[in-house]
């Protein structure tokens, strides 16, 4: 099967189905300005997860934590939706 009718079968079962779930990764967001955790601009090459993604770090010294969570925030709430997101929500609107 060639690329070109994959495409077309799995537009028509999404088109005939009740529910869509989109499964994606933190890369999707990138080319909005928001970083992933592992490339080598990812969130972690800043932020030790040690220190900042854990339960344990959350018990141990929230406020750190929350200063993380700030930051990340702050970046998301000036990002704008790309071609990914629009396609996602596209295919929603069907």
């Amino acid at each position: 099967m060639n690329s070109k009718s994959e495409i077309s079968n799995i537009a028509t079962l999404a088109k005939n189905a009740e529910k869509i779930l989109f499964f994606t990764g933190a890369g999707i967001s990138t080319p909005s300005g928001i970083p992933d955790f592992r490339s080598p601009n990812g969130i972690w090459q800043k932020f030790d997860p040690n220190k900042y993604g854990t339960i344990s770090a959350f018990r141990k010294n929230p406020e750190r934590v929350w200063e993380f969570f700030l930051e990340a925030f702050s970046i998301i709430k000036s990002a704008e939706p790309n071609e990914a997101h629009y396609a996602i929500s596209n295919i929603q609107k069907c």
